[in-house]
């Protein structure tokens, strides 16, 4: 059976509704729950929104014809609280946590500040938690916690709402579908509320793409890991050892759940400023082939083995006739 590159007519007809009509009506739902919320509880208005963010999101991922594949035994059977420990390869993997795991969900976010609106407002309405990740976040945000201030926060939800807790370990959107440095945050938080991990990757989204009128509908893949029960730590007794192990339990976890070619080789350095920067300049300025004399040079210097540098021969080699993509 021949398939065309060219996407189908319903296909564009379904992406002019997407992005042409729904993402709008957004901003008129936000509106209209802006006034049915007065004749909510307070306490309860967070998952007001919740529930309706849920429901339009399916229907969001419906009409975009992208399936969630997820065992419906697999969640039934899930505790709760716990804390989803998930995969990040693109920015709607918090809208598709949402959909699998309900509206008892508090999603560790970015500063709602840096989104657009409404959907910085709708983040607020719903409680999710900001935090600032880093220094960057720290200049531009206008809003968002401090990550201890997060970790308490995300606790209380834990203890006191008995509310699942969504984290993305990895702290940022995955480049080349590639796990990156899985950070403390999530053991952490685990370790003070005595609650388990579960483990989630999301596959398969390279295959979707919402881009303007060539978007491609697809399917989603969730593999949830068996849950991890954390460490019991005295009081009064340092936690940073009984962290570190947490962490790499969740790391190994996740790493089960992605292919192999998605596990980076340095996915468990933690000095990343031991980490170097190699700008591929070839068919510019660089006369000579900037690959393998990198390679070469590294190999003069010890920094890596001959079968190394057999196997990235080997690359080029593929990349030369034609088997294998430059980037």
């Amino acid at each position: 059976m021949a398939f065309s590159q060219y996407p189908s007519f319903k296909t564009k007809v379904r992406t002019i509704f997407v992005l042409g009509f729904y993402v709008p009506f957004i901003f008129v739902l936000y509106c209209i729950f802006c006034i049915q919320e007065l004749f909510v509880p307070k306490k309860m208005r967070y998952l007001f929104w919740r529930v309706r963010a849920r429901k339009w999101l399916r229907l969001l991922f419906h009409l975009a014809h992208i399936r969630i594949h997820v065992s419906q035994d697999v969640l039934a059977s899930l505790p709760s609280p716990a804390i989803i420990t998930s995969t990040h390869p693109t920015l709607l993997d918090g809208c598709t946590q949402l959909v699998v795991f309900g509206p008892n969900l508090v999603i560790l976010i970015e500063p709602p500040s840096d989104m657009p609106f409404p959907f910085n407002k709708w983040f607020f309405k719903q409680e999710e938690v900001g935090v600032i990740r880093d220094d960057y976040d720290k200049r531009v945000s206008k809003g968002g916690l401090k990550p201890a201030d997060a970790i308490s926060r995300l606790v209380f939800e834990l203890t006191k709402r008995k509310s699942n807790v969504l984290v993305f370990p990895e702290g940022h959107v995955e480049r080349e579908n590639t796990l990156h440095y899985i950070h403390t945050g999530a053991a952490r938080i685990a370790i003070r509320s005595q609650v388990p991990v579960v483990p989630v990757s999301i596959r398969n989204t390279d295959n979707i793409d919402f881009a303007n009128d060539a978007h491609t509908p697809g399917d989603m893949y969730i593999s949830i890991h068996h849950p991890l029960i954390p460490p019991v730590v005295p009081p009064g007794m340092s936690d940073r050892k009984a962290v570190r192990e947490f962490t790499k339990d969740i790391a190994d976890a996740l790493v089960s759940l992605v292919p192999k070619r998605a596990v980076p080789v340095d996915l468990y350095d933690t000095h990343p400023e031991g980490i170097g920067v190699f700008l591929d300049i070839d068919n510019t300025i660089y006369k000579g082939y900037s690959q393998k004399d990198f390679i070469l040079w590294l190999m003069k210097k010890g920094k890596v083995s001959r079968m190394l540098n057999l196997q990235v021969a080997q690359y080029l080699f593929l990349e030369q006739i034609g088997l294998m993509s430059h980037t």
